[in-house]
């Protein structure tokens, strides 16, 4: 994603002058910087009862990340 795309997508969501101070204080603040824009916007929320089907069908995601994030929720639990 370029400058110019993040600047269309700020435009659509917030209107074309936030969009332009947003886009004017990245450039001041974080100039030449590297942003990684994840997938989901939270961490997702895994609850002791949840399978792979339901998570699957929560969060759209493929059975091996549904899998990897139980077994995920499952490390950080034992390890409280």
């Amino acid at each position: 994603m370029t400058l110019t795309d993040l600047s269309d997508l700020l435009a659509r969501e917030l209107g074309p002058q936030t969009a332009a101070r947003a886009v004017v204080a990245l450039c001041r603040e974080a100039a030449g910087e590297r942003l990684y824009i994840p997938r989901h916007p939270a961490p997702p929320e895994i609850n002791p009862g949840d399978t792979v089907a339901s998570i699957r069908a929560r969060y759209s995601i493929s059975r091996r990340t549904a899998y990897y994030w139980i077994n995920a929720r499952r490390a950080e639990a034992t390890h409280r």
